[in-house]
C-alpha cells in the first residue's frame, strides 16, 4: 500500500482513474490531470498538465502506453502535450512511471535528472496482467462471433503470458484449442495440459480450419500467405502490440474479418488493471527505499 505521498496522475484511460481513486483511498494527496472530459469525473477535479498542478508531486504516474503519436496519452483531454512539454513541467525531485515509455523519452528524461521507471518491464505486472488481458480476448471472442466458445475449434498463437492465460481458459469453457509455439517444452506443456501443440514456424503446413484464430506473438506471423490458408469464416483477433502479429488489411480483403484488440485490460476491467498497476509501482517503490536505507 502506498501511503503519504503526493501524487499525480496524468492521462491515460480508466486504468489511470482507477489508480488516482485507489491512491486517493489510501490516504495520499492526489491530483488528476487531463481527464476533463471523463464521464465519471464527478466530484472530481481534472486539472490541466501544468507546473502548478504536478510540482507538489514526489511520484508522477504516466499511462499506459504513455505516448501514442509523439504525443502524451490522454483521450479524456484535448490538451496535446508533447513529451518535451511535459518533461518541463514536471518537478525533478518527483519519481516518475509510467508503461511502454520509451528507450528515447527514457533517455532524455535521465539525461536532464529525472528518476524513472517503467513498469511495463516488471515480470510481476506482465503476469498479472495477462489475465485481465486473456479474459478481454474472450470478450472480443463472443463479441464478434454466432458461436459459443464451447465447441469451437480456435488457435491460440504464441504460448507466453497471454498465452497460457488464455488457452487455458478456453480449454477450461469447452473450446478444441490448439496452441502454436515455437520451444520444445512450450511445446511439451501445450501437449501435457490437454492441447493440441503446433509449431508456429509450420503453421504453412497446417490446415487453418479453425473458427477463431487469436495472436498474441509481437511479430508478423499472420501475413498474406499464411492468411490465405485461413478457412472462410474463421475470426482473426490480434493482441499484439503494434504493428501486430496479422495483416489485418489482407484477411480483411480477402473477406476475413480481422481485429486489432489493443488495451483490453483498459476497455474491459479498467478497475483491476489500475490495481495491478499501482501494485506494481509499490512493489518498485518498496525496492527503491530499500536501497535507499541500505545505502
Amino acid at each position: 500500500m502506498i501511503r503519504n505521498k503526493s501524487a499525480a496522475v496524468v492521462g491515460g484511460d480508466m486504468r489511470q482513474f482507477s489508480v488516482y481513486e485507489q491512491l486517493l483511498s489510501q490516504n495520499n494527496d492526489t491530483v488528476l490531470c487531463a481527464f476533463e472530459k471523463c464521464p465519471l469525473l464527478g466530484r472530481h477535479v481534472s486539472f490541466p498538465v501544468c507546473r502548478d498542478a504536478l510540482y507538489p508531486a514526489d511520484i508522477v504516474i504516466l499511462p499506459l502506453p504513455a505516448f501514442i503519436n509523439g504525443a502524451l496519452n490522454a483521450p479524456f483531454s484535448d490538451e496535446i502535450i508533447s513529451p518535451e512539454a511535459l518533461l518541463r513541467v514536471i518537478p525533478k525531485s518527483a519519481r516518475l512511471f509510467g508503461g511502454r515509455l520509451g528507450d528515447d523519452f527514457i533517455k532524455t528524461a535521465e539525461v536532464r535528472g529525472f528518476t524513472v521507471y517503467d513498469y511495463i518491464s516488471r515480470e510481476e505486472f506482465a503476469v498479472m496482467n495477462a489475465v485481465p488481458t486473456a479474459e478481454g480476448a474472450l470478450a472480443a471472442a463472443i463479441a464478434n462471433t454466432d458461436i459459443t466458445i464451447a465447441g469451437s475449434r480456435i488457435l491460440v498463437c504464441g504460448y507466453g503470458r497471454i498465452g497460457k492465460a488464455l488457452s487455458r481458459r478456453l480449454h477450461l469453457l469447452g473450446a478444441r484449442v490448439s496452441v502454436s509455439a515455437r520451444k520444445p517444452e512450450d511445446l511439451s506443456w501445450i501437449a501435457a495440459n490437454g492441447m493440441k501443440a503446433l509449431k508456429t514456424g509450420e503453421l504453412y503446413y497446417c490446415e487453418l480450419d479453425f473458427d477463431i484464430i487469436i495472436n498474441t506473438v509481437p511479430h508478423m506471423i499472420f501475413d498474406k500467405k499464411l492468411i490465405s490458408h485461413v478457412k472462410n469464416g474463421c475470426v482473426m483477433i490480434d493482441l499484439a502490440s503494434v504493428p501486430g502479429g496479422i495483416d489485418l488489411a489482407a484477411a480483411n480483403s480477402m473477406g476475413i474479418k480481422a481485429i486489432h484488440a489493443l488495451s483490453l485490460p483498459g476497455k474491459t476491467a479498467p478497475a483491476s488493471a489500475g490495481r495491478i498497476i499501482l501494485s506494481t509501482i509499490e512493489n518498485m517503490l518498496d525496492e527503491t527505499e530499500m536501497i535507499r536505507e541500505n545505502e
